[in-house]
């Protein structure tokens, strides 16, 4: 078993040894339910270029190995059905058929099978995060993993997918463009939390904050060390789809939003120190009646991943993702062209 973020940024070599690239990217053919790996896309100085799965004898934690010498470097172009791990899957939202939810791929397991490397499950777990983003020496800590069988995705981020869903955000814009019974419909089958997020984000406008933002995102009281406050994360049965921030609230069980933690510095930060010590005590934010396109404006202006929006007494409504202000910035041909943030 492998994880594609194992694989990526690690060398390819030739029969021989020499390296000939690094991996940039693990090539897919969906239209089954575990998809093959059909090839790699290999960096080499300043070029992108094809490398074909029969070209390849093995493939692991230490790269790509390939069965001859250096292959021919013909440019890489995407042709109809393929899939990039990397770039169209890491960090994007599935649907979750069998549990009925939106996930963020947080990795994405492939698995060996009759000679051919397939993509078997994404990781949605913290534990799948924790292995792109801490330290080698930790990421090697053995914590909970929650891995989506591939067959059971619905998968919506490519282009020929037609549908782009991401949360609950996502479900409050598709129900607000269906024919008023088939909205109350799908409205009426969700359950819970996920029906109450939906429900706080139907009110506000396309064009405001509060239309842009997802509720999805973690909050953790600010007396809560910073040790304290990672054994809460990974005991998480679920994690929200964007976790690159934390946001730190006055106490348990209360929104007032005090700090905004980066989930890097936590983890770099000292395990006794309190939240109130580490966080930033000033940061930008927004409020729900924004206008969308301002947000998106200051987002940019200030290189966020994610921007909160804060009511009127200073809970924390939601967040706004730099994904979803790129979106509205940017005209529809340039947001093919350029790479995600969370790509």
């Amino acid at each position: 078993m492998l994880y594609l973020s194992q694989v990526l940024g690690r060398p390819v070599r030739d029969i021989e040894g020499g390296r000939v690239g690094v991996v940039k990217d693990v090539i897919v053919r969906l239209g089954k339910d575990h998809p093959p790996v059909t090839g790699l896309v290999v960096r080499s100085g300043r070029q992108n270029f094809f490398l074909p799965r029969a070209h390849i004898a093995a493939l692991n934690h230490t790269g790509a190995h390939l069965n001859s010498g250096a292959p021919a470097r013909t440019e890489f172009t995407r042709r109809e059905g393929e899939v990039l791990l990397a770039r169209d899957v890491l960090d994007k939202q599935l649907i979750d058929v069998d549990g009925k939810r939106v996930v963020r791929v947080n990795d994405v397991q492939l698995i060996v099978a009759g000679g051919e490397w397939r993509v078997t499950g994404a990781d949605v777990s913290l534990q799948g995060l924790w292995r792109r983003l801490a330290p080698v020496g930790l990421a090697k800590m053995q914590r909970p993993v929650e891995v989506i069988d591939w067959a059971d995705v619905g998968y919506l981020a490519t282009d020929a997918a037609g549908v782009h869903l991401k949360s609950s955000r996502s479900a409050a814009d598709l129900l607000g463009d269906l024919p008023e019974a088939k909205a109350e419909d799908l409205f009426g089958r969700m359950e819970g939390e996920e029906k109450r997020d939906v429900a706080e984000l139907l009110p506000y406008a396309d064009d405001e904050a509060g239309g842009l933002m997802t509720t999805e995102f973690v909050t953790l009281p600010k007396d809560l060390t910073v040790g304290a406050s990672l054994a809460r994360l990974r005991e998480m049965a679920e994690t929200p789809n964007m976790i690159y921030y934390l946001y730190v609230v006055e106490e348990e069980n209360s929104w007032k939003l005090s700090g905004v933690i980066a989930l890097r510095s936590l983890i770099l930060a000292d395990p006794d120190a309190p939240l109130s010590d580490v966080m930033r005590h000033e940061f930008q934010f927004a409020h729900p009646k924004d206008s969308a396109r301002e947000v998106s404006e200051r987002i940019a202006e200030y290189n966020l991943l994610a921007l909160p929006v804060v009511d009127d007494v200073g809970d924390i409504a939601g967040i706004v993702t730099v994904d979803d202000a790129m979106e509205l910035l940017l005209p529809k041909g340039w947001r093919q062209r350029l790479p995600r943030v969370f790509g």
